[in-house]
């Protein structure tokens, strides 16, 4: 059975609309009430995990003869175990999200130079090599957000410290460079009190009408390529419902990455009920799914109940509209790197391999797709 839930430049472009790409809830639960459920619910024991971690600010003469001067601050972190968005590190086990609050330094290093809050929701994961010997440390501290790859941990063991450290080197717009170091202490432990729900394929009806067709039998990498499984999530639908993507097998899916304010992704979405509808006469069931973000400037987060609410009232045609946590973001900025924009979207088989993915979206795009799926 797979378990499954369930970085700053603008791209202009005619067809498709830029992210920004800066830079990576808790699905803990007691096991309760399943009514509904044919199934007893599955749970595995979590992890928490905590630290503190000093980061040093050194700058160079160049640097220094602008105002700038060395500075530490520390930050502090407690967290527990999330499984829910394994696309945000596919290769991190455990993932553990919680709050790093500063402790010192913040008034006189951290906000003067990046301002922002003294605390912030961070993301820490551990990912073991093939051979057992290495254990690379993941970090974000922004929500949502997909993790990156800060360091290796040589004394990393599950109920003993490890020590973290690493150095990167900045160059600043008024001048001279920034020596970012980091040094701390950490521990990951099981807690047999957090108990973590797996989610298996839903026998119980979806409110909006969707299929419950997962099979049961699909895995993926949470790497997005052609002729590969999609990668699934599971997210809040217009009934207010998780929808778990792979609970559409059985047919052609249209899947989209989108923000309120990208033009060519509102262009998108009122063209795909006439798609739908040319499908659906030529004998072919497909779903238009939106993975619907907070904007350009916040790619990351759940779309506001502003931007939600005016979204459906446009939007809104029988289709899945789902409010994303990352995911769009986590699975189609990688494959597009440097070129990624909005909207971008995968066209996937009815048994969830991906025939295609593309971006952008112009006036001869709807035909271009409904030919493409029609000779397939």
């Amino acid at each position: 059975m797979a378990i499954k839930p369930l970085s700053v430049v603008f791209l202009a472009m005619f067809a498709a609309c830029g992210s920004p790409g800066k830079d990576g809830d808790s699905a803990a639960s007691e096991t309760g009430d399943t009514a509904g459920l044919e199934d007893a619910v599955e749970t595995v024991t979590g992890h928490r995990a905590e630290g503190e971690i000093t980061w040093s600010l050194d700058f160079d003469e160049d640097a220094e003869s602008l105002g700038y001067v060395d500075c530490a601050y520390t930050r502090s972190f407690e967290g527990q175990e999330i499984i829910d968005q394994p696309y945000l590190c596919p290769t991190c086990e455990p993932m553990v999200k919680g709050q790093a609050v500063m402790s010192a330094g913040f008034e006189d290093c951290y906000e003067p130079i990046f301002g922002g809050s003294s605390e912030s929701t961070e993301t820490w994961g551990f990912a073991t090599d093939e051979g057992g010997d290495t254990v690379s440390f993941y970090r974000s501290n922004r929500e949502n957000s997909l993790m990156g790859e800060l360091t290796t941990i040589e004394d990393y063991a599950v109920g003993t410290d490890f020590h973290v450290g690493w150095a990167s080197d900045y160059d600043l717009t008024k001048g001279g460079i920034m020596t970012l170091s980091a040094s701390g202490q950490g521990r990951v432990w099981s807690d047999e009190t957090l108990q973590l729900e797996v989610e298996s394929p839903r026998t119980e009806p979806y409110l909006c009408g969707w299929p419950t067709g997962d099979p049961g039998s699909l895995a993926t990498d949470y790497v997005l390529a052609q002729e590969a499984v999609f990668p699934t999530a599971s997210l809040e639908d217009a009934c207010g419902e998780d929808l778990s993507i792979w609970d559409l097998y059985g047919n052609w899916l249209i899947v989209d990455t989108s923000q309120p304010d990208c033009g060519p992704c509102q262009s998108m979405a009122a063209d795909m009920t006439a798609v739908i509808d040319s499908l659906a006469d030529a004998g072919i069931s497909a779903h238009y799914v939106t993975l619907l973000g907070n904007g350009l400037s916040y790619p990351y987060e759940e779309p506001s109940s502003d931007n939600w609410s005016s979204w459906l009232t446009s939007f809104d045609d029988g289709q899945p509209i789902l409010k994303d946590r990352g995911f769009g973001y986590a699975i189609f900025q990688p494959y597009f790197a440097d070129d990624f924009g909005y909207p971008a979207y995968a066209v996937v088989r009815p048994d969830m391999t991906v025939a295609a993915v593309e971006k952008g979206w112009g006036s001869d795009t709807p035909d271009e797709l409904i030919e493409m799926i029609l000779k397939e």
